[in-house]
């Protein structure tokens, strides 16, 4: 039986960070660096080489787990490049739900409400989710 690689690893000054964990710190620095621009602060260039490599990575554990974000219709223009936004349809579909469940389950997946009325969701929030939520049934 082999013992499962943690999420994320000291290793002496560095840190080896995987799977949900990587999807979790790119949802976080997206939103510094909104956080950033939203007050017309200038985002620490940190954050921006930490995110396109984050991003990277994630492309990566993408294709090596066979799992690749889709184009849908059901995406919103995104006046913020930095966020992909998709809808309730997506979210539903992708969680395996109904919509109205999606909508329930807005306020854990970064989901907020247009005033439209319509319900906007971060992608990457979904696919953190996902993957936090099969993480855990893996570990029970």
């Amino acid at each position: 039986m082999t013992t499962p690689i943690p999420a994320v690893q000291v290793l002496g000054a560095g840190l080896l960070v995987q799977g949900s964990a990587l999807i979790n710190i790119q949802r976080a620095l997206r939103s510094l660096i909104r956080a950033h621009r939203r007050e017309t602060i200038a985002p620490p260039p940190e954050f921006v080489v930490l995110l396109r490599a984050c991003e990277d990575a994630v492309r990566n554990l993408h294709t090596q787990s066979g799992i690749r974000p889709r184009d849908t219709t059901s995406e919103l223009p995104q006046p913020d490049s930095d966020c992909q936004h998709i809808g309730t349809k997506e979210v539903a579909h992708m969680l395996g739900v109904t919509q109205r469940h999606a909508q329930r389950l807005a306020p854990v997946l970064d989901g907020r409400r247009l005033a439209s009325g319509a319900w906007v969701f971060d992608r990457d929030a979904v696919t953190a989710y996902i993957h936090a939520h099969h993480d855990t049934r893996g570990a029970a």
